[in-house]
């Protein structure tokens, strides 16, 4: 999940991979150098969720870079793609985990 000043949604984001009915999931959250809270939002949701790892770039550098961080420190051969100001319906990561392992892209 790359994240940009993002505080008045992240929150709600978060949550909803947090709701998921897959639990087996890591939320790797990308801050690219946010001056609003959603740093320390995402850094409380971390705190009490092991599930979620926050890193930090040093310098902004624009989703793409951010997104290609995340996707390089995943350590699950299935990754799914969030942005900060969107959510997930409950089953999404059931869905394309189910999709994955038969060898078809999930819709």
């Amino acid at each position: 999940m790359p994240n940009f000043n993002k505080g008045k949604f992240i929150a709600e984001s978060i949550e909803s991979v947090l709701s998921q009915t897959f639990p087996d999931f890591e939320l790797i959250i990308v801050d690219d150098t946010s001056t609003d809270d959603s740093l320390s939002i995402c850094r409380g949701y971390a705190s009490r969720d092991q599930r979620i790892r926050v890193l930090q770039s040093e310098r902004r550098s624009g989703d793409c870079v951010a997104r290609n961080r995340g996707v390089a420190e995943a350590g699950a051969g299935v990754v799914a793609f969030i942005d900060s100001d969107d959510v997930y319906a409950p089953t999404k990561l059931a869905k394309q985990s189910n999709s994955s392992s038969r060898g078809r892209s999930p819709r």
